[in-house]
C-alpha cells in the first residue's frame, strides 16, 4: 500500500505525532507518522500551520526511498512487447483495479503512482488494467479512486434506498471493506439486496 509523509528537505526532519497527539518533529523515516492518503498528510499539514510550516508530502516507495509528490513529472514511455507481457503477467492478464479479466491485445498500462503525481516507469509502478479503470483513475491515487467510489455508490444507495436497513448495512460493509483494503462484489451485491446469496 501507497504511503505519504510530510518532510522538510531543509532540515532533514519528519512530521510525527506525541502520544498527548500533538505535532512533533522527528529525524527518521521509521519514526515519522505514516498517512494513507497525500489529502490526509495536506490535512494534517492545514491543522498545524505552525509546526508543520515548508514540510511538503512524499510518498514512501516500496524500497524506502522518498519522492516529492508532483515532482518532476516522467514523460510516458511506450513499452516493448516484451516489458507488455512482464507488466501482464503480473496479475495473470485481471485488471489490477477491478479485477476483471483483460485480453492482452486490450489491456493499458497503469501507473499506480501517476506520473503526474511523481510516478515513474519503474516495473514496480506498472499494472494491467482496462480501459474503464484506466481511464476513471486517470491521475490520482488508487486510493482517492477508492474513496470517490465508495461515496458516489453510498450517496446512490441512499438516494435511492426506500429500504433504510439495507442502505445502513451497505455502508458498514463497505466501511469495514475498505478497512481491510478489500472490496467484494458478492458482498455489495448482498448489502444491498441485489442477490440473496452467494453459491
Amino acid at each position: 500500500m501507497i504511503q505519504y509523509v510530510l518532510y522538510k528537505e531543509e532540515s532533514k526532519k519528519f512530521i510525527a505525532y506525541s502520544d498527548s497527539r500533538k505535532v512533533i518533529h522527528v529525524k527518521s523515516l521509521e519514526e515519522a507518522h505514516r498517512f494513507d492518503t497525500p489529502n490526509q498528510a495536506r490535512k494534517a499539514r492545514e491543522k498545524a500551520p505552525k509546526k508543520a510550516a515548508y514540510f511538503r508530502v512524499y510518498i514512501v516507495m516500496d524500497n524506502g526511498e522518498l519522492v516529492k509528490e508532483n515532482s518532476t513529472i516522467t514523460k510516458r514511455k511506450k513499452f516493448s512487447q516484451m516489458e507488455r507481457k512482464r507488466i501482464y503477467q503480473k496479475t495473470k492478464g485481471h485488471c489490477y483495479l477491478c479485477g476483471e479479466f483483460v485480453d492482452f491485445d486490450v489491456f493499458q498500462v497503469e501507473h499506480r503512482i501517476p506520473l503526474a503525481k511523481g510516478g515513474t516507469n519503474d516495473f514496480s509502478n506498472l499494472f494491467p488494467a482496462c480501459n474503464c479503470c484506466n481511464s476513471m483513475k486517470n491521475s490520482i491515487y488508487p486510493e482517492e479512486l477508492l474513496e470517490k467510489i465508495t461515496q458516489i455508490f453510498m450517496y446512490q444507495v441512499t438516494k435511492r434506498g426506500n429500504n433504510h436497513t439495507k442502505c445502513v448495512v451497505a455502508k458498514q460493509v463497505i466501511t469495514s471493506m475498505m478497512e481491510k483494503n478489500v472490496l467484494d462484489r458478492a458482498k455489495l451485491q448482498i448489502a444491498c439486496g441485489l442477490i440473496e446469496s452467494v453459491e
